[in-house]
């Protein structure tokens, strides 16, 4: 048994080649992503029980510059939003209750998963015990919501900017200083028991590579797809790759599928080539 909170909700990322090409890679593995979502429309008269709403938010680039949006539906308006999409890159998070990430600063988004607060943050509600961190002041005016995976894209930001302020305007800021800062925020297991473990995943995108951390035992799989199958001439030169991390999950299907399972401990890096890295976590 597993430590996986109810509101820990489901977290999916994406990052591939042609971004009119999301609409397919995202229909090739509905079954695995969106297993609750009917592949052919009502009968004229069925009579259908009620959706379960959902919560989502989906964070994408346009022209480099990210965006996000929040809207609450069914599993297939959620579904119906994020196959509308032209987009090379995309993070989104689904609940059923509370806020959802994305969460956007600059050109970086971060969507997480978990038990997001450092165990020591219940002395230190906004950022843990980090008090000789230097948190910007627009940093801290990016603040909206104040929700575990806003702060934790607060924290990592201030971070970056101890580091090098230069870091957080750099459009091209490098992968592994990125890394590096993301073990340093996203909080580690200190339980030595599974069954009482917390766990914490996040994703990590400044539009030009995809980064997802995961830590503590709730499983996080990603699958990467190479063509789509089609006549169309991008679809042999795709190249793709896509995360969830579901608690809810069985995760045997997804095995079933060609998902692989990221180790605890571990990050998987999406390069800008597309072609992709396996790093482990300080």
């Amino acid at each position: 048994m597993t430590h996986s909170p109810p509101t820990a909700g489901r977290l999916l990322a994406y990052r591939g080649t042609h971004p009119e090409r999301l609409r397919s890679a995202l229909g090739l593995l509905k079954t695995e992503l969106f297993g609750e979502v009917r592949d052919e429309d009502p009968v004229e008269g069925e009579r259908l029980p009620p959706a379960p709403q959902s919560r989502a938010g989906l964070g994408y680039y346009i022209a480099g510059e990210a965006h996000v949006q929040r809207f609450s539906g069914s599993a297939q308006q959620i579904y119906t939003g994020l196959r509308s999409l032209r987009a090379d890159t995309v993070l989104c998070g689904i609940a059923e209750t509370g806020p959802v990430s994305p969460f956007r600063l600059g050109r970086l988004l971060l969507a997480a998963q978990g038990d997001l607060r450092a165990p020591s943050a219940a002395a230190q509600p906004l950022f843990g015990g980090e008090q000789s961190l230097r948190i910007p002041d627009f940093v801290r005016q990016n603040i909206r919501e104040g929700s575990p995976a806003e702060l934790l894209l607060a924290r990592f930001c201030s971070r970056l900017y101890d580091a090098d302020p230069d870091f957080l305007r750099d459009p091209q800021l490098p992968v592994e200083v990125a890394i590096a800062v993301l073990a340093a925020v996203l909080p580690a297991s200190p339980a030595t028991s599974l069954e009482t473990a917390p766990f914490s995943h996040a994703a990590l995108s400044n539009g030009s590579w995809l980064l997802v951390a995961r830590r503590g035992p709730v499983p996080l799989f990603y699958r990467s797809l190479v063509g789509l199958g089609d006549a169309d001439p991008t679809a042999a030169a795709y190249r793709g790759t896509w995360i969830v991390a579901d608690p809810a999950a069985h995760p045997a299907r997804l095995l079933a599928a060609s998902f692989v399972e990221l180790a605890a401990g571990q990050a998987l890096v999406v390069q800008p080539d597309h072609s992709t890295t396996l790093i482990p976590l300080a």
